[in-house]
């Protein structure tokens, strides 16, 4: 394999403008200096296998978008990148091990409206289809990418030790990211709703309701709850985020001037609060809003300790204290968890965003 070549500038155009994404020929034209600038960054050391890179971010967007965040997590939080091989996506080494990850996202099926083609606001949105398009969406993304694994990578040489991690992202509609971990939670555990008991002003969660399967507008089902499906045995883990979005790119850039306001959701303590702030106040990282879901606890205990002195991530194998699942009171709102979720399965949150949606002047 000949070495990759090096990305300088992302957004020199070498598409004809017919050919631009929508995305890209909005960020094109109406992102700002400082905003590419993050962009470019997240490129640096980026392994351009085949070339095509640059043509696929300008005429595909969601896609490599996606695998640009994953490299600068993966540099952030300190993982070496072998880019030795042209495939599987990442191969990572550290105190965790070595594992392999394959980066897929999850798109608009036909005859639906694309994840850009958005109104003005989310008012009026129905919460509970955009939750139902998504688990659809989000498990057949994890599904095939599986498939691809034991098809095409799983008998590599360099990959025959390894576990796997597939990363997912969702672009399958308008204001996608404000599912949260709702739908992945239905994809992996089968979780739909949770039975509350309600008491005056207070509520107690007492378990949730489950759900095998959804389906395609054809008909035809798709099976949930990943997690306890034996096919899936060769996957150890899932990271996603709903949060990578242009939007962190706009929350990480530097201070230009522009006004924007953003609407953030975040877990302090054991409670939830709603912020609304503008640049220069406003703070986020590149990690908030990233989840890892894990079936080995063995596996999720060895990461967060790994992980620990980097993220101020707090490793856990028993069940925490309070039905928050941030454990004891008093502790960094910025901590984590390894939540036993009593079924297989462990997940490993960046907790400290649930939700965030930016909110532009027209």
């Amino acid at each position: 394999m000949k070495p990759p070549s090096k990305l300088d500038d992302l957004f020199a155009p070498i598409l004809e403008r017919a050919d631009f994404h929508p995305y890209f020929a909005r960020v094109f034209d109406h992102g700002a200096p400082v905003e590419k600038a993050v962009v470019n960054a997240w490129a640096e050391g980026f392994p351009d296998r085949d070339g095509k890179f640059v043509k696929e971010f300008q005429g595909s967007f969601n896609s490599s978008f996606w695998e640009l965040y994953l490299h600068a997590a993966l540099r952030t939080s300190g993982f070496g990148i072998d880019c030795t091989h042209d495939r599987p996506d990442f191969l990572i080494s550290g105190e965790c091990g070595d594992l392999a990850l394959e980066a897929v996202v999850a798109l608009n099926p036909d005859e639906y409206a694309p994840d850009w083609a958005r109104h003005a606001s989310p008012r009026g949105l129905d919460f509970e289809r955009l939750l139902d398009l998504a688990s659809l969406r989000l498990a057949q993304s994890v599904q095939s990418k599986s498939d691809k694994w034991l098809k095409s990578y799983s008998t590599l040489p360099h990959c025959m030790d390894r576990g796997l991690i597939i990363c997912v992202a969702p672009f399958e509609q308008p204001f996608g990211q404000l599912q949260g971990t709702q739908a992945i939670a239905r994809v992996l555990f089968g979780e739909v709703h949770d039975l509350v008991l309600q008491n005056g002003q207070r509520s107690l969660r007492v378990g949730e309701t489950t759900q095998s399967e959804t389906f395609k507008p054809s008909g035809s089902p798709i099976k949930l709850g990943l997690f306890r499906d034996p096919s899936l045995a060769h996957v150890s883990g899932v990271l996603f985020s709903s949060l990578a979005t242009w939007s962190k790119v706009s929350a990480l850039a530097d201070d230009d001037g522009r006004m924007f306001e953003f609407h953030a959701i975040r877990r302090v303590g054991h409670e939830i609060r709603s912020e609304t702030s503008s640049k220069p106040d406003y703070r986020e990282t590149l990690l908030d809003g990233l989840h890892l879901f894990l079936k080995s606890l063995r596996l999720a205990t060895t990461i967060c300790r790994a992980m620990a002195s980097r993220w101020r991530w707090r490793a856990s194998t028993r069940r925490p204290r309070s039905s928050s699942g941030l454990g004891r009171p008093g502790r960094d709102a910025s901590d984590a968890t390894v939540r036993p979720i009593r079924r297989p399965g462990y997940r490993v949150v960046r907790r400290r965003y649930a939700q965030r949606l930016r909110l532009c002047p027209a």
